[in-house]
């Protein structure tokens, strides 16, 4: 058996999983992130505490292997290593970085000038140049950079590696002469691994502490988007991967590797003759939450906030949800969130359905930039945890007038995990033939091709207000 686990934003899920990629026990623990205009991090302890948690929920004699993925890029200063105190395993680190935190933006233009191509403050090397110039008493107590991914390997194994998902994704990242450049020692950088590998088996002191069997292998997963590709079973040119949880990742499987502004382009995970063009979005499922906590609702009547933007027909209100800026693909690290068309008559099932048309928009803006490839899909596979409820689903098909595969009750990123684990295990020869054994049952929803000019008006609407109301931000 293989144990899984996703380290999101405010959730870890994890399961117990066979090569098949059939799911024998599951669950689900809450994280607490601290997020502002500003920072945005996570106490990593969380991870640990979780994972304790998780190893007394299933049978541990059971499992062959650990696999670990996390949302990205998350950044851990990391000040220790693994030992156990009072019986616990801990690593001492500082607060995790998530994505959103921004304090690496004053040194995006610095970094995206050596690397030749935007770096978004969000990414490795400038929070770690923060860090450095910003916070010199923490950075001299640094001994790794790892991401939460890492960190929990590192506490399993003793051995510190970079997850690095695809060659073409290594400018986000750093090599020797970046980090000469920038004046970090390579050191604090571990070596770059690819997904699947076998970083090492649990170590002695965390078996014990954590009632592991001897021998469990440790491999490594990588991102969150990454394994929602292969979990998805989007290996198909023409279709697309929609990873939607806090914020949101656009990925359509093509067949050549092409430079589109603003997105990014690397090689797909299941089958290295495709390519993967992908687009971020920042606060989507979060632009969800803040809205619910807009209208009064509690975190668990999200059906309930569902219901209310059903009510509603069509609306004239647009809003725009760069409650964070926004990534892909207007990179605005100064884009803020709008409401146009208020008025003393807007109900609250309006602003609800507002909201999510604002993400609909959002993706509709992404795939618009994939330019040409976006003529190609034949089907976006949705990924979508949050409900049972199929009205969003049904909105993205009518906004984007292209056929959905609700994958809403698959957990996508444990999936992929399992597939990945299970090939580097030996149970596959590689992972197109993991993907044809481990399937994802789905729902299919059609657009409606009468609410097509609707939507095109109101899109353009959103971009144009957008313009109109921009303030000067950094571009690619």
């Amino acid at each position: 058996m293989i144990l899984t686990i996703d380290i999101g934003t405010t959730t870890i899920k994890a399961a117990l999983m066979d090569p098949k990629g059939t799911i024998h026990k599951s669950c689900i623990h809450r994280l607490i992130s601290t997020i502002t205009e500003e920072i945005a991090t996570s106490n990593p302890q969380q991870y640990i505490a979780c994972l304790t948690k998780i190893l007394t929920q299933f049978d541990t004699k059971a499992i062959e292997a650990i696999i670990v993925s996390g949302n990205a890029p998350t950044f851990i200063p990391v000040t220790g290593e693994p030992t156990v105190h009072n019986g616990n395993l801990t690593l001492d680190s500082e607060d995790a970085r998530l994505w959103l935190d921004k304090r690496g933006n004053e040194f995006s233009p610095r970094v995206s000038q050596l690397m030749g191509s935007y770096i978004d403050g969000s990414f490795y090397l400038p929070k770690a140049l923060s860090i450095k110039e910003k916070e010199p008493a923490l950075f001299e107590r640094v001994t790794s950079f790892l991401t939460n991914t890492e960190y929990l390997t590192y506490l399993l194994t003793g051995n510190k590696v970079t997850i690095l998902p695809a060659e073409h994704l290594s400018k986000y990242y750093w090599n020797d002469a970046i980090l000469a450049s920038l004046s970090l020692p390579s050191s604090l950088f571990p070596p770059f691994v690819t997904p699947g590998t076998v970083i090492g088996k649990v170590s002695e002191q965390a078996r014990k502490v954590l009632g592991l069997p001897p021998n469990v292998k440790v491999i490594a997963g990588g991102p969150d988007f990454y394994l929602s590709i292969l979990g998805s079973g989007v290996h198909r040119p023409g279709e697309i991967c929609d990873r939607s949880g806090t914020s949101e990742g656009i990925n359509l499987c093509i067949r050549q590797q092409i430079n589109e502004k603003g997105l990014m382009c690397y090689e797909h995970p299941a089958n290295n003759a495709l390519w993967n063009l992908s687009g971020i979005i920042s606060t989507t499922g979060a632009a969800i939450d803040w809205g619910m906590k807009l209208l009064g609702l509690e975190k668990d009547e999200y059906n309930k906030f569902l219901s209310m933007a059903a009510r509603v027909h069509q609306t004239n209100l647009i809003f725009h949800p760069y409650l964070n800026g926004e990534r892909a693909p207007i990179w605005d690290n100064d884009a803020t969130a709008t409401f146009s068309g208020l008025k003393l008559s807007t109900s609250r099932d309006e602003i609800a359905r507002s909201i999510l048309e604002g993400i609909c928009f959002s993706i509709l803006d992404v795939t618009q930039a994939m330019g040409d490839q976006r003529q190609s899909a034949t089907k976006m596979f949705i990924t979508d945890n949050h409900s049972s409820f199929n009205f969003l689903s049904q909105m993205k098909s009518n906004v984007l007038q292209i056929e959905v595969a609700d994958l809403k009750d698959n957990p996508v990123e444990l999936t992929g995990l399992a597939m990945l684990a299970s090939t580097s295990l030996g149970y596959y020869k590689n992972l197109t033939e993991a993907s044809e054994h481990c399937h994802t049952q789905s729902e299919i929803l059609s657009p409606d091709p009468t609410k097509k000019d609707y939507y095109l008006h109101k899109f353009s609407q959103f971009k144009e207000i957008y313009k109109a109301t921009k303030s000067t931000g950094i571009k690619l």
